[in-house]
């Protein structure tokens, strides 16, 4: 079969330009590729470990009050740190949710946001409520933003404490990647939420059995760059899920411990 030169060439000409197309569409694929694993080999990746909180109390004509919050440290998970340490329960002062960092590359410009994700005014009538029942001189009153807090056992504690509702921010410059920044950074619960879960142990800790606690759920967003200026955004819910009251036979007021799950819903 004799095959005429002129369609040789148009056939030539035609698989160059498809040649040079198909070359031009590998490269680019292999860049993006290569892109994709340059990103992930900095990524970082924000995580929250799981966490209980203990409240300190105190006992005033034989009612149990709590006051303040810090980490209890019996649900605690183990620090990752160094290997020829040996591995120990880390315990902070403070209320507060420890921010890890498990990927292998900074986070930056990282923004913190905390949110309640309950009807602030329906809990807070219903620890009124309780109060109000049992005879608790607590008294509790939302005004221009604020929820007032009196305990009116003694007249010194009388003058009434304020917790600001509206949500807070906080910025961050840089988190580690955990090999290197295993403590990881500690964000302090609201001020607000902190004094709730006290109440909430008060309730707790001399409720009647018919009267429920709420589990007062709390959204905490995180936004953070890598260091290539992209944006990641993570949501978290912490709830309450378990209340564990410890008696001890030197301490008149019981260990109180809310533990707490946690939830990634974004």
């Amino acid at each position: 079969m004799k095959i005429n030169p002129d369609s040789l060439n148009m056939i030539l000409s035609i698989i160059g330009p498809i040649g040079t197309l198909l070359t031009v569409v590998l490269v680019f694929l292999t860049l993006k590729e290569m892109e994709k694993q340059r990103r992930e080999s900095y990524k970082p990746v924000i995580v929250i470990p799981q966490f209980d909180l203990k409240a300190k109390g105190r006992v005033h004509d034989k009612v149990f009050t709590f006051y303040s919050l810090y980490r209890g440290a019996i649900f605690e998970e183990v620090q990752i740190g160094d290997s020829n340490k040996p591995e120990k329960n880390v315990v902070f002062k403070g209320a507060h949710v420890i921010l890890r960092n498990l990927g292998v590359g900074a986070a930056k410009n990282i923004v913190i946001e905390w949110k309640l994700d309950f009807d602030l005014i329906e809990a807070i009538n219903r620890i009124k409520e309780f109060f109000y029942k049992n005879s608790v001189p607590i008294v509790l009153e939302v005004k221009k933003g604020e929820l007032y807090v009196s305990e009116k056992f003694t007249p010194e504690s009388s003058h009434p404490s304020t917790y600001t509702i509206e949500p807070q921010v906080k910025n961050i410059d840089y988190l580690l990647p955990q090999v290197v920044e295993p403590l990881g950074t500690h964000i302090q619960f609201p001020k607000i939420y902190e004094k709730l879960v006290c109440l909430l142990a008060t309730i707790y800790e001399n409720q009647q059995p018919e009267w429920l606690v709420p589990d007062l759920p709390l959204i905490l967003k995180i936004s953070y760059q890598d260091i290539g200026n992209k944006q990641y955004k993570n949501q978290f819910r912490l709830r309450m899920t378990r209340y564990l009251h410890l008696r001890q036979a030197n301490k008149e007021v019981p260990d109180f411990f809310v533990v707490f799950e946690i939830t990634q819903i974004h």
